[in-house]
């Protein structure tokens, strides 16, 4: 049985960022790696210590989201592309200025 608890670690984000996620249509395998980039940052913590970038492999990526390295590789470049995530120090990171990313309107 589940028995989430925040003492086994959560990720703080603002709620002004998820009204902006709530908003857009993006491929579900993109918002996956997006949730991935979050926890690995965001969620990670040692302490009063929180990470804003990480080296995060395809490989973990594949194995927390079950979507295979090739397709992983491929969402991860649209991400980067449409700027919501960002490269920085040799790791990824949550563009946190919603502003800058650069996602299609629906119409």
């Amino acid at each position: 049985m589940a028995n989430p608890a925040l003492k086994n670690g959560y990720i703080s984000i603002a709620n002004e960022l998820v009204e902006k996620l709530a908003t857009l249509s993006i491929p579900s395998s993109e918002m996956r790696i997006v949730w991935v980039v979050w926890r690995k940052t965001w969620g990670w913590a040692e302490g009063d210590r929180k990470k804003d970038w990480d080296w995060i492999s395809l490989s973990q990526i594949e194995i927390m989201t079950g979507i295979r390295q090739p397709h992983v590789a491929r969402s991860k470049k649209k991400l980067l592309l449409k700027n919501m995530i960002a490269k920085r120090n040799g790791g990824i990171g949550i563009q946190k200025d919603y502003d800058e990313w650069s996602i299609p309107k629906q119409v």
